[in-house]
Formats: C-alpha cells, structure tokens, sequence
C-alpha cells in the first residue's frame, strides 16, 4: 500500500502533501486483482496438494479462472 502511495504522489506531483489514507474510497476505485497461474505454478500445486487431491476427493483440475 505504501509503494502504492508513492507511486500516486509522484504522478500527480505532490511533494511534501500528506495522503489521508482514511479518507480514500478504495472500494470506488473498482480494482481488481485477478489470478494467473502458469505452467509452473500447476504444478506445483498438483505435486504439493498430491495427498489432498488423493485422499480428499478434491478435484486435480484447476478452475479455468486462474488459467
């Protein structure tokens, strides 16, 4: 979040301002963070969850989300 700040204060050049964060709507700024998993990332998770996709009965597919 800090880096975040800096980065807003140097586009919109304020110098010594001070940002509020209690006064920012961060929920009206519509930001959405989404979830991308390449090859390594499956499989990785297939070979470390192995136990629970076994003996769990959870699926081994990755939902189509984070592809």
């Amino acid at each position: 979040m800090k880096s975040n700040l800096v980065k807003i204060r140097k586009k919109l050049n304020l110098k010594d301002e001070r940002i509020n964060i209690y006064n920012l709507n961060l929920k009206s700024l519509k930001i959405s963070k989404k979830i991308k998993l390449d090859q390594d990332d499956r499989n990785l998770i297939l070979k470390s969850a192995l136990y629970y996709f076994d003996n769990f009965n959870y699926s081994k597919k990755i939902p189509t989300k984070y592809l």
